[in-house]
């Protein structure tokens, strides 16, 4: 444990941003969160949470970070109150020659090349690995519980200026996600729109995924009660309100590659902007308290601890001379 205990405060209670609480306060820190909206009120509370380092870059810290956050999360498998179990879930392909780069974030004991009698029909490469899958309204109430056991405090408030947090010798961890554009004025960072549909089935549903397609893909994720039918990554698109046309192209890509899905009952469908730039933001700024933490893409929950373990490294590393600017 770090003995040069900091008294921190994080901006944005996303799985971001609780996950950086709670690494933190395992070092000793005095960590409070601020942000407008907890959970189940955040952009993580409607994510698909199923591991894979989607959207996200640069590709060398994604990997690294999200085979940590691997290992982590399979370290949960025996904490029931966690909510995350291990999945089979086929990646299919549309190059059989194409090793994609995320083959190297897994275990090489937990990912193979799928059989033939495995894909569906017209394809004829993909990925069988087995990888964490995250019950999100489970996991968010795990680390809420985490972080406000190990000590942290939570504050509800809308903050628009971060240095006006540095009070005395406090430190800041951005940890806002999209919100991040207007707080430290970034046009780097921008949305990436997903629709997704929930559904029912009492026909099993593999976990499976077809990301060729462009802005529309295929997958199916499971969940305690229902099905993930995905989805959309539209670059650019802030809109969060459903389109119906949307919905009935991602339910016939889906059926496509799993007929069985015909007899699905539909319960809703939900959008949410995933916060995502060319590179993701985490750095220490020059000559002030604050670290950024922001622009995730689509692997907010697949990178979450590697990132939070970046995040205690720097505060580990920052000299305890600096000043707020």
């Amino acid at each position: 444990m770090n003995t040069d205990k900091k008294n921190i405060w994080i901006v944005g209670a996303g799985v971001t941003g609780l996950t950086t609480g709670v690494r933190l306060l395992q070092e000793g820190h005095s960590v409070t969160i601020v942000a407008k909206e907890f959970s189940p009120n955040t952009t993580s509370d409607i994510a698909a949470a199923i591991w894979f380092p989607f959207k996200v870059n640069p590709r060398a810290k994604a990997l690294e970070w999200s085979r940590f956050t691997y290992t982590k999360l399979e370290g949960l498998l025996n904490t029931p109150e966690a909510g995350v179990s291990m999945t089979s879930s086929l990646r299919l392909l549309s190059d059989p020659s194409r090793v994609p780069w995320w083959t190297n974030a897994l275990p090489k004991n937990r990912i193979r090349k799928a059989t033939t009698n495995e894909l569906p029909k017209g394809y004829e490469a993909g990925y069988q690995m087995e990888v964490p899958l995250i019950e999100v309204p489970q996991y968010m109430r795990y680390l809420y519980n985490q972080f406000v056991q190990l000590g942290g405090k939570m504050i509800q408030k809308i903050v628009v200026d971060l240095d006006e947090l540095l009070v005395d010798d406090r430190w800041v961890i951005n940890c806002t996600g999209l919100g991040a554009r207007q707080l430290v004025n970034d046009p780097a960072l921008f949305a990436i729109q997903g629709q997704i549909l929930h559904v029912k089935s009492e026909e099993p549903l593999p976990t499976i995924s077809d990301n060729e397609g462009g802005d529309i893909a295929a997958y199916i994720i499971p969940r305690k009660n229902y099905y993930v039918l995905g989805g959309t990554a539209f670059n650019n698109e802030y809109s969060t309100q459903p389109k119906e046309e949307i919905s009935k192209e991602i339910w016939a890509r889906c059926e496509a590659i799993v007929p069985q899905l015909k007899n699905a009952e539909y319960i809703n469908t939900v959008v949410g902007l995933r916060p995502a730039r060319k590179q993701l933001r985490l750095e220490k700024e020059p000559h002030k308290r604050i670290i950024h933490n922001y622009g995730h893409g689509g692997a907010g929950f697949s990178v979450s601890w590697g990132c939070a373990e970046a995040v205690a490294q720097l505060v580990a590393k920052a000299s305890v001379s600096l000043i707020a600017a």
